[in-house]
């Protein structure tokens, strides 16, 4: 099975539609892979330094999530939104999300038949693939390091998570994660942040 992996690419077409007849609202609209676009209202014009909210995603003219909240969506680095398109032709979408004070998110939307499975979180990768043991794997954290003591050198439990792009997605690799958060906090304690560990800053 070959892995299908489409870095997607901006297409800066901005469509208008009216309400009551009187008011113009802008969208800004990207399109991706198989006929999957996002679109965005826009209040000024696009500027791919801000962030931007109600996102809608849809499949063949076909709405499949809208976004009430106010997440705040970052479209700022070519490589993100990205699809990845499995061999049972699911399709997963990851766009970067603003998640100010702590670190930047990746989500993950499943989409499969034209509909919306699930929403995942990802760490967002600010940095390129690693090769570890002989594989191209890329690491992030979900949340900021978090120290219990001013001027010292001790810090909470946040482990860095590894992943790697397969076939079915950019997957967690919990072997490689559990090994380099063994080395770096001599001992593992789970795939999430505890306030009730600490360790030495490292």
């Amino acid at each position: 099975m070959k892995l299908v992996i489409t870095i997607l690419f901006f297409v800066f077409c901005v469509s208008s539609c009216s309400s009551n007849g009187t008011q113009k609202m802008k969208f800004k609209e990207i399109n991706l892979l198989d006929g999957i676009k996002i679109t965005f209202p826009l209040t000024k014009d696009y500027d791919e330094n801000l962030t931007y909210i109600h996102i809608q995603i849809w499949v063949s003219n076909q709405k499949v999530f809208e976004d009430t909240t106010e997440t705040e969506y970052l479209f700022d680095n070519k490589e993100w939104p990205k699809v990845i398109k499995t061999s049972d032709g699911t399709c997963l979408l990851y766009l970067k999300i603003f998640d100010a004070p702590d670190f930047n998110k990746l989500h993950q939307f499943t989409i499969h038949a034209s509909k919306l499975i699930k929403i995942d979180t990802l760490p967002y990768f600010y940095e390129s693939a690693k090769e570890i043991d002989g594989n191209q794997v890329y690491c992030g954290i979900l949340n900021i390091v978090e120290t219990p003591c001013t001027n010292c050198d001790s810090c909470y439990y946040n482990p860095k998570l590894y992943y790697r792009f397969t076939e079915n997605g950019i997957l967690l690799d919990s072997i490689l994660t559990v090994k380099m958060n063994t080395k770096h906090w001599k001992g593992f304690y789970g795939f999430n942040q505890r306030t009730d560990i600490v360790r030495p800053c490292r």
